[in-house]
């Protein structure tokens, strides 16, 4: 694991009993986030999944979901709420995407997605595209000049921009 990673996750084990995330009335703990990082981890682990769409609002579920992927060194790949249905179809199409959670079930038209578990489905995914090295998120660009296009993003861009 990268250094940054690994004090990511030494910062969210040294603070257990602090409020890491509220949301409405719920207030979860850095252990809690540990859990739910844990649970997250295993389910991705099960299913094998290497691509990851997250198609949920922003909230204490998306982001347990985000660091799983993270720290387990899989990809994810954020689906924007407001992209169209077309636009949803390009990117789980363009980024080879073999598992996606999301709040409803994948666009109509993306083919081979079985539901595994409330709000998981999985497909195989053959022939996906070659990313660069060290790849741990493709965040796509809105598309205003076309489909959007995918941005491929290490663990330590990430963690840099967390961390400024």
């Amino acid at each position: 694991m990268p250094p940054a990673l690994d004090a990511l996750r030494s910062t969210l084990l040294a603070h257990a009993d602090r409020p890491a995330l509220s949301e409405g009335d719920l207030v979860v703990t850095y252990a809690g986030l540990e859990e739910a990082i844990a649970r997250c981890t295993a389910v991705l682990h099960d299913l094998d999944s290497s691509r990851v769409a997250l198609a949920l609002d922003n909230g204490v579920e998306w982001v347990a979901w985000d660091l799983a992927l993270l720290f387990s060194g899989r990809v994810c790949v954020p689906v924007p709420g407001f992209f169209s249905e077309e636009q949803r179809r390009h990117v789980l199409a363009s980024s080879g995407v073999d598992t996606f959670i999301g709040e409803a079930p994948p666009p109509a038209g993306v083919e081979g997605f079985v539901e595994r578990s409330s709000r998981v489905w999985r497909r195989e995914v053959e022939g996906a595209p070659v990313l660069p090295a060290g790849t741990r998120k493709i965040t796509y660009t809105s598309g205003t000049t076309g489909h959007p296009k995918g941005v491929c993003l290490g663990a330590d861009a990430q963690l840099a921009v967390a961390n400024s």
